[in-house]
């Protein structure tokens, strides 16, 4: 029995470092299958983040990201996925939809510089989508909530 309950610990010791170096590698860019993304007149070539890993990397660790472009995550069933933003080096609007409409906006979210107290970001009601795309975007493209979304999958 106890030799059993060793392995087992083993297994997923193993399995949770596995999934640590996978998170951890730089994002492989241009590897996703991409959305375009129209919010108003403005649009967005977005990377899916489809799979547990794919999510949880997100945009950490690139360098920047280009002005049309950015990175949607899906929800099924909707929800109040938190975000934060390790590994990050540059600041992110978030914009959070549910049904083809944009439904809350986090703004200028920062890089995480201390990971010891990270920031949660969320939206105020379940989302089905979140587009990330670059900090001040938002505002400069007059996002509001409420805005008409259109997601088509390439």
């Amino acid at each position: 029995m106890k030799f059993i309950l060793i392995i087992i610990l083993a297994i997923v010791g193993i399995s949770i470092i596995a999934i640590f170096v996978i998170i951890s590698k730089p994002n492989q860019e241009n590897s996703l299958k991409t959305a375009k993304v129209n919010i108003g007149n403005n649009t967005w070539e977005a990377e899916i983040a489809k799979t547990l890993v794919e999510k949880a990397r997100g945009l950490s660790y690139r360098e920047s990201l280009g002005k049309d472009k950015g990175m949607i995550f899906f929800f099924d069933p909707p929800s109040k996925e938190s975000f934060w933003m390790k590994g990050m080096n540059f600041p992110l609007d978030m914009i959070w939809i549910r049904d083809g409409k944009v439904i809350d906006i986090t703004k200028n979210a920062p890089p995480l510089k201390d990971s010891l107290r990270p920031l949660y970001y969320s939206p105020k009601d379940p989302a089905d989508m979140v587009l990330e795309i670059n900090a001040g975007q938002a505002n400069q493209f007059g996002i509001r909530i409420g805005d008409a979304v259109i997601v088509d999958i390439k």
